[in-house]
C-alpha cells in the first residue's frame, strides 16, 4: 500500500516537471523567436536605411557635382559676354573720338557706328543697341531682331528697357535672364550683358541663349541616373526588397526590377487609395520613415 502510494506521489511529481519543463521550453522558445524575429526585421530595416543613406549620398554628390558645373558654365559665359560688350564699347569710343563732338557729326558717328555693328558676327552671341527712348537702333544679326524688345521682362518681372537704361544702369552694366520669342518661334532664355553708353544715350546689350547650359545640365544629368541604373540593380534589401527613384513631380526615374517607369508611377497604394508616390512624398515631408 505504502509502495503504490509512493509509486503514485512519483509519477504526479514527474507528471509536474515534465509540465513545468514544457511550459518553460515553450515560452522560451516563443519568446526567443519573437525577439529573434523582431531583432531580423530591425536588422532588415537598418541595413535598408544604410543602403537609401549611401544612395542618397551618392545622388547628392552627384547633383553638388552638376551644380558646380553649371555655376562654372554660367560664370564663364558671364565672362565671355562683359568682354564682348567691352570690346564693342571700346570700337564705339573710337567712332566718338574720330568725329569730334559737333551734332552733324555725332549723328553720323552713330549711323557709322550701327553700320559697323550690322556687320559684325559673333558666334552664338547677339549684340544690340538701345536708345534712351526704349527703341532698338543697332544689331549685329540683321535676320534676328529684338523688334519687340520694349515689351520684356527678366526673370526678376522687371522691364529690362527701363531698367537696363543708360540712364538707370550703374556703369560696370549689369546681368539679366529673360525669354525672347521672335518670328513665331518657341521662347528662348537669354542671359545678357547691359552696358551704359550715356555719351550717346545708348545701352550696349550682349546676349547669349541660356538654353545652351541647360542642355549640357540635362545631358549630365542624364549620365547620372544611368549610372545610379547600375548601381540601383545590384542593391538586394533582404529577400524581397528593392530601390527606385522618383523625382518631385512623381516621375519615375529608376523603376523596380521587370517594370517599366510608366506602369510602376501609376502604381496606387491601396490602404490609401492615392498614388505611392504621393505618399512617399507625405511621409518624406512629414518626417515619417515609411508607408502602408
Amino acid at each position: 500500500m505504502a509502495l503504490k502510494l509512493f509509486n503514485s506521489i512519483s509519477s504526479k511529481i514527474v507528471l509536474l516537471i515534465s509540465l513545468v519543463l514544457v511550459v518553460t521550453a515553450t515560452s522560451i522558445m516563443y519568446f526567443t523567436q519573437r525577439d529573434i524575429g523582431k531583432t531580423m526585421i530591425d536588422a532588415q530595416q537598418k541595413s535598408a536605411r544604410n543602403v537609401l543613406e549611401l544612395v542618397r549620398l551618392n545622388i547628392r554628390g552627384g547633383y553638388n557635382r552638376l551644380i558646380a558645373d553649371k555655376i562654372d558654365i554660367i560664370n564663364r559665359m558671364k565672362a565671355d559676354l562683359r568682354n564682348v560688350g567691352h570690346i564693342n564699347l571700346s570700337v564705339l569710343a573710337e567712332f566718338e573720338t574720330l568725329t569730334g563732338q559737333q551734332g552733324a557729326k555725332n549723328i553720323s558717328a552713330k549711323q557709322r557706328a550701327i553700320g559697323w555693328l550690322s556687320n559684325v558676327s559673333y558666334e552664338q552671341i547677339d549684340v544690340f543697341i538701345f536708345d534712351g527712348n526704349e527703341k532698338i537702333v543697332g544689331f549685329s544679326n540683321a535676320d534676328n531682331t529684338f523688334e519687340d524688345f520694349g515689351s520684356v521682362y527678366d526673370l526678376k518681372s522687371r522691364r529690362l528697357v527701363e531698367v537696363m537704361n543708360n540712364k538707370n544702369l550703374d556703369e560696370e552694366g549689369e546681368t539679366a535672364v529673360f525669354h525672347w520669342q521672335a518670328d513665331g518661334k518657341p521662347a528662348v532664355k537669354k542671359l545678357a550683358y547691359f552696358i551704359p553708353v550715356p555719351e550717346w544715350d545708348w545701352t550696349v546689350g550682349v546676349a547669349i541663349d541660356f538654353d545652351n547650359i541647360e542642355a549640357e545640365s540635362e545631358r549630365v544629368l542624364k549620365n547620372i541616373i544611368k549610372l545610379l541604373e547600375k548601381t540601383f540593380s545590384k542593391i538586394k534589401i533582404a529577400s524581397t526588397g528593392y530601390a527606385f527613384l522618383f523625382d518631385g513631380h512623381g516621375n519615375i526615374l529608376i523603376a523596380p526590377p521587370g517594370l517599366e517607369s510608366t506602369e510602376f508611377g501609376d502604381v496606387v497604394n491601396t490602404s490609401t487609395g492615392s498614388l505611392l508616390t504621393d505618399d512617399l512624398k507625405s511621409a518624406y515631408n512629414e518626417n515619417v520613415d515609411s508607408t502602408r
